[in-house]
Parts: structure tokens; C-alpha cells; sequence
């Protein structure tokens, strides 16, 4: 009876064995084909954002040998799962024998045969990761930690950053990125780009020439003469979404060219479609052209980024075909065609969540009840990046015209009035910041200042008037699953689309409807705008700013690769201008090699985060550069720092003389830093002294501070007439020697 028992049993066992494997594959078969065919029924994403509660799995879209070798992993791991259970099987009929020789040698024989089997099994899945592997790099995939990922550069083409890519979101290597984010790039605006050459014109939309805004039902003419780029159009004329409605139903938005604008992950090779916005700065109709100059676009990728399963890392490349802004096509060329590299790229990683948190205002300046001079900057900081189209734009006091987003207004003899002038991005999309366009004289510089309108007597400077800023946020989608939901365009709201939260209460208030656009009304100070007041006086503060310290050293060596670059100055500052820093880097790109190979093969890149603190007492901005590796490859190079009269504080007052810290004497080169500059000013922001600081003045020749200590004689080699001098200065063997290796 027992042998007939084992012969039930063990075919029982391999007709079970044999069912859940049959099982088991067409569980992972079928259920990736219903989740695949899930998404695509799910697609209804509008500007790449799509309902919280939709599938968006790891093998949907998947290049077909990353699911392949899920397969074969899959099904040589059950195998290896079989084996072990006929192991365990072998030992049982061993220990069961009660001294049965034929059961021992039996028993011997099924773990022989499973341990071969195992080995077998085992050795199978070494070939098969080893082809795999081969095919990879065959073919620009490559395994990593059981994933099968396109191979992401981070250092080739980076060094346009700083010179032509002002500023981008995500940053650099940035992590933990959500899935609905956009991506955000600012050229610096002295590289004006043609719009035309990385946005389509999906909707035919064109410039209307009598209220310079975007306009549908275009002629033909009108679109070949006057097309407008990067607008999304709202075809129902209700100026409403939400998650569940197609773009094409509602909004038909113009979109992003892939052959300029790439952006893939290692989940695909191919460049993500993405809908394209474009804010405009200077729009102005001249001899019946329209002049207007594109520095910020928002790419919003119609599906979400990443998966939800896994961390999934990004790459966006911007080529050469991204072409620079010439009435003359024919002498329009590539945005980097006079760099080092032809491109600039830059890494991501997301993370596997969606973004419903809203932003909410950090800070203002001037806070609440503040009393200022009357040429300061407004600025307000948000928590997150935010959509900088959003918040950015002229504001005119005309209905058709004007931005009014973030709205200004006084009180001038009675009378309401909007304050016309420009709110722009800074500081990593988190800040914007107002200037007034009433010119009010000069700063030491010679540039223009602004300040903020005043119907006070030229002379009265104790004369104040009062002020009140308001930053509207978006309408709601009263969408319950994710409450700050906002509908594009109508309002302040972050990268993700989520509507700004004013009194950062964490609910969902909505918007309160404003009267006039124009004017700031006590029904529109509540809910989720964000409203505050403050008093202006007749004055203008002139003291200029100055860098009181600096890291590292001035002629610091062995400095680590991620270093930052810490500049502390006196007063807060204009943060819009403190992107006209500059780094350079010597010797350049391609000199120095090592086995014929260069050590450096791209221009460094660099870029400014703000941080205002309090400093001896005294409200400053830090500035901190962020940057490509000091030396990569083990190079020694050197690096000039440039601050240039360019910067400015929030008073609009230049870093003119160019005074900072003074390089530090011959016997004190153990303490390490350079000595504490500090300047002393009268109460009309006159000069009177200084200490610690090098000793430029207002003279030609002698207004560029150029700092080094290396076999320096006198103060005097300090003092150089300009920039371009010092740089001639600094470049050779004496100060800057460098080896070929």
C-alpha cells in the first residue's frame, strides 16, 4: 500500500508544481496586460497630470527586452523554487526510510538529481544576466540592481549653465522629484532664443497687435506673420479643467519639439511628448512688428514622470537645434554653437509619489506695516518652485494688458492706483521680485533707478503713502482627492499645478471673485490670496553693498570638489541680479590631458541660490554658488570668481567701488581667511571709510579689485582697471601655474 500512497503523492505534487507555475505566468502575463491597456484607456491627462487613483505601472510602455528578461528571471526563480522543494523532498524520504537501504539510495538519488538541477538552474540565470548585460551595452541599456535602465551622462555638455541656461527645474541631480512636476528652463537674457525653434504652434493661435496678448480664429496671414508660441487655448470659453478631461476636449495647447527639447528615462528611450508654455518679457509693437523676448519655458509631460513602484532617474538635453533670435533667418544659429560642447544635459531622479501639496508665501519685502525707502525691490519667497508664467509679467494699469497675477496699488491724492512695473523670477523659481518703471535718477553706477510713485513734495522727506500688495491664487477644480487642484492660468500655483495656499492653513479655500482686476478690494483679502501693507517714504537709500566676507579663501588650495561658494554681503540683495555672477576656469576645457585623453571636457557649470539672514546684527543676503565638480578627473585647475557693478541691492544700488575683503597679509597666511571687509557710510550713503576691505576707488584705473596673494607686493597689485585686466592678470604661471601631466 505504501509504494502505491508515494506514486499518488508524487504525481499529486508535480500536477500541483505543474498548475502553479501555469498559474503563476499567466498572473504575470495577463495581469500587465490589463494594467497596460488600463493606462491607456486612462490617458485623459491634462498638461501631464492625470487622477490620483489611476494605474501607471512599471512594464506598461516598457522596452519589450526589460520585459522579456522579467520573464526569464521570473520563471528560472520558480524553477529554482521547484528544486529546493524536491531537496526538501529527497531529505524526507531519507528520514522517513527507518533504516530502508532501497528509500536511502532512492532518497540519494532525488537530491543528487536536485542539486544538479539547481546547479543547472543557477548557471542558466549567470548566461542569461551575462547576455543580457551584453545586449544592454549593445544597445544603451544597462542592468542595475535588477533593473535594466538607459545610461544617464551627467558630466559631457554640461557647461552652458550660467552663461546660456540661466536656471532650470528640477536642478541638477535633484532627487525625490514628484511624478506631476514640469520642467522649467530660463535662458539668461542676454541670449534672446526663437521660440519657433522648440515650441509648435498646435492651436494656430497669434499675437493680437491691438491688445499684444495670444488670439484664436487667426488669418492665414496672421499666422505666418505674427504666430504665437507656447499658449494653451481654452475651447470652450469657460476657463475650466479638471484631471478627467481631455486636452483635445477643452484645452488644445501648442507643444514641445523632442529634436529640441529632449527628455527621456530609463524606462524609455524615447523623448516624452510634452505640451510647451512660454512667458514673454518686452512685448512691444514696433513698424507693425511685434518685439517681444522668450527667456522661461514649461514643458509639461503629457503622461506623469517615473512609475509608481520605483524611483525612476530622467535626462533632458537641450540641443544645438534651439536656435538664437535674428529677424535675419539666415544668420540664425545654434544657441551653443560657440561653446565647448553643442548641448547642455542634466539628470533627475523621481520619486514614485504626486505632488497635493500646495505652496504658501515664506516671506515678504517689505514685511507687513514696514516703512521703506522708496527705490526698494518688492520681493515675495515662496516655499517651492513655482510656475514661473504664473508669476511672472508686467503690470500696466490696462484690463487688456496687464498682468495681474500679483497686484500693486497706492493711494495717490484719493485715487486707487495700480503701480506699473515687472515681477520676475529668481533664486530657483521660489522668489519673484517687483521693480517699479518711474525712473528717479541714477545710481553710482550710471544705471537708471526705479521707485515706487509718490505724489509727495520733492523736497518733504518725512512724506509716506501707503502701499498694499495682493497674490491672487488659481481657481480650484473641486477636485476631492486632491483639494488644491488648480485650473491652469487663472492664478498663483507651483510646478505641479497646485494652487497657492495663502493662509497656509492647509485647506482648500478657494478664491474669492475680484471686482476689478486692477484694484485690490477688501473682499478679495481672505481665503487662499495672500494680501499685505506696508508705507513708502520720500527717500532714497544710496548706500551701495559690499561683500563683507567669502568662502573659500581667496587663494585657498586643495579645495574640495563639491565645495560652495559663500558670498556674504553687507545688505540685502536684488536676487534677480545676482545671476550676473560669473565663474571662470582655468586652463580651459580640453587643455590639460592625461593619455591623450582630456581631463576636462566641458565648460563648468554654476548657478546662485539666496538665503537672507542676520549678520552682525544686520539683515544680509547670502549667496551660495552651486556647481559642476572643482578640478573633475583629478585636474588642477583654478577658478576667478567675477562679481561684477552689475549687482545690486534691493535699493538698486551697485556693488560699486568693487570694495571686499582684503587679501590677507604676508605673515597671517596661517589664519586661513581672508580678513572681514567693513565699510562705514554717512546717513546720505556718502563713503567715509573702510577696514579690511581692498582699497579700490572711483578712479578708471582703479575701481576692479583683483584679488591674490601670491608673491604680492603692495595693495597696489590688487587695484586693475577692469575685469578683462585682472582675468590677463591672473592666467599666468606666476599667479596661476599649471602642468600638462
Amino acid at each position: 500500500m505504501l509504494p502505491w500512497v508515494k506514486k499518488i503523492t508524487k504525481k499529486r505534487t508535480t500536477r500541483i508544481l505543474i498548475g502553479l507555475f501555469v498559474v503563476f505566468f499567466c498572473v504575470l502575463f495577463f495581469s500587465n496586460i490589463v494594467q497596460a491597456q488600463t493606462v491607456v484607456e486612462n490617458q485623459a491627462d491634462v498638461l501631464g497630470v492625470k487622477a490620483i487613483d489611476e494605474s501607471d505601472l512599471v512594464l506598461s510602455g516598457q522596452d519589450i527586452r526589460v520585459i522579456v528578461a522579467k520573464i526569464i528571471r521570473a520563471v528560472l526563480g520558480l524553477l529554482g523554487i521547484i528544486a529546493v522543494i524536491i531537496i526538501i523532498y529527497a531529505g524526507y524520504v531519507i528520514m522517513t526510510s527507518a533504516g530502508n537501504e532501497e528509500k536511502v539510495v532512492k532518497g540519494k538519488k532525488i537530491l543528487l538529481n536536485a542539486v544538479i538541477g539547481l546547479t543547472i538552474i543557477l548557471s542558466a540565470l549567470i548566461i542569461v544576466q551575462f547576455i543580457l548585460n551584453a545586449l544592454a551595452d549593445a544597445t544603451g541599456l544597462r542592468s542595475d540592481r535588477g533593473r535594466v535602465r538607459v545610461q544617464l551622462d551627467s558630466f559631457a555638455g554640461s557647461g552652458a549653465l550660467g552663461r546660456i541656461v540661466k536656471d532650470h527645474y528640477p536642478t541638477r541631480d535633484q532627487t525625490g522629484v514628484y511624478r506631476n512636476t514640469s520642467i522649467i528652463v530660463t535662458f539668461a537674457d542676454t541670449v534672446p532664443v526663437d521660440p519657433s525653434s522648440i515650441i509648435k504652434n498646435d492651436n494656430q493661435t497669434c499675437w493680437d497687435l491691438n491688445t499684444l496678448k495670444a488670439k484664436k480664429d487667426c488669418t492665414a496671414e496672421e499666422l505666418k506673420n505674427y504666430p504665437y508660441y507656447g499658449d494653451c487655448v481654452d475651447l470652450d470659453g469657460d476657463n475650466t479643467i479638471n484631471r478627467k478631461e481631455k486636452v483635445n476636449g477643452k484645452w488644445e495647447c501648442d507643444t514641445l519639439l523632442t529634436d529640441s527639447v529632449s527628455i527621456t528615462s530609463e524606462l524609455s528611450k524615447e523623448s516624452l511628448e510634452a505640451f510647451a508654455l512660454s512667458s514673454y518679457e518686452n512685448v512691444k509693437l514696433v513698424d507693425g512688428q511685434i518685439k517681444a523676448d522668450n527667456f522661461s519655458f514649461v514643458f509639461v509631460p503629457r503622461e506623469l514622470l517615473g512609475s509608481p513602484e520605483q524611483n525612476v532617474k530622467h535626462k533632458v538635453t537641450l540641443t544645438n537645434d534651439i536656435l538664437n533670435k535674428k529677424l535675419d533667418k539666415e544668420d540664425q544659429q545654434g544657441i551653443f554653437s560657440n561653446q565647448f560642447t553643442k548641448y547642455y544635459s542634466w539628470n533627475f531622479e523621481t520619486n514614485t509619489e504626486l505632488d497635493i501639496d500646495p505652496p504658501y508665501v515664506v516671506s515678504v519685502s517689505p514685511q507687513n506695516d514696514e516703512k521703506i525707502p522708496k527705490n526698494k525691490i518688492i520681493r515675495v519667497q515662496f516655499s517651492e518652485p513655482m510656475n514661473p508664467i504664473m508669476i511672472s509679467g508686467k503690470t500696466n494699469g490696462l484690463d487688456h494688458t496687464s498682468f495681474t497675477n500679483i497686484l500693486l496699488n497706492t493711494f495717490l491724492s484719493g485715487v486707487t492706483t495700480t503701480v506699473s512695473g515687472d515681477w520676475k523670477v529668481s533664486n530657483g523659481y521660489t522668489s519673484v521680485e517687483f521693480t517699479p518703471e518711474t525712473p528717479c535718477g541714477l545710481n553710482s553706477c550710471g544705471d537708471t533707478m526705479y521707485c515706487l510713485p509718490l505724489d509727495c513734495p520733492e523736497d518733504d522727506s518725512d512724506c509716506s503713502r501707503p502701499f498694499e500688495a495682493l497674490i491672487r491664487t488659481a481657481d480650484l477644480t473641486n477636485n476631492k482627492e486632491i483639494p488644491f487642484e488648480a485650473q491652469p492660468f487663472t492664478g498663483v500655483m507651483d510646478v505641479a499645478f497646485n494652487a497657492l495656499d495663502g493662509d497656509n492653513d492647509k485647506k482648500a479655500d478657494g478664491k474669492p471673485a475680484p471686482g476689478n482686476f486692477l484694484v485690490i478690494d477688501n473682499t478679495e483679502k481672505s481665503q487662499d490670496n495672500y494680501w499685505w501693507g506696508f508705507d513708502v517714504y520720500n527717500k532714497i537709500d544710496r548706500e551701495a553693498p559690499y561683500i563683507v566676507r567669502l568662502t573659500p579663501d581667496i587663494d585657498r588650495y586643495s579645495v574640495a570638489e563639491q565645495a560652495d561658494l559663500n558670498f556674504y554681503y553687507s545688505k540685502p540683495m536684488w536676487y534677480y541680479t545676482l545671476n550676473n555672477f560669473s565663474l571662470e576656469e582655468y586652463p580651459e576645457p580640453g587643455v590639460l590631458k592625461r593619455d591623450g585623453k582630456a581631463l576636462v571636457d566641458a565648460e563648468i557649470w554654476f548657478y546662485s541660490r539666496m538665503t537672507d539672514l542676520n549678520y552682525n546684527s544686520v539683515t544680509s543676503t547670502m549667496q551660495t554658488i552651486k556647481h559642476r565638480a572643482f578640478g573633475p578627473n583629478d585636474a588642477d585647475l583654478y577658478y576667478f570668481p567675477i562679481l561684477p557693478s552689475t549687482i545690486m541691492s534691493d535699493t538698486q544700488n551697485c556693488l560699486y567701488p568693487g570694495r571686499g575683503p582684503a587679501t590677507r597679509m604676508e605673515g597671517e597666511v596661517e589664519l586661513g581667511y581672508s580678513l572681514e571687509c567693513k565699510v562705514e557710510y554717512d546717513n546720505q550713503g556718502n563713503y567715509i571709510k573702510s577696514e579690511n576691505c581692498v582699497g579700490v576707488n572711483l578712479e578708471s584705473d582703479k575701481d576692479t579689485g583683483c584679488m591674490y596673494i601670491i608673491n604680492r607686493n603692495s595693495e597696489a597689485d590688487n587695484i586693475v582697471s577692469s575685469t578683462e585686466a585682472c582675468l590677463e592678470k591672473l592666467k599666468t604661471d606666476r599667479i596661476s601655474p599649471y602642468t600638462q601631466d
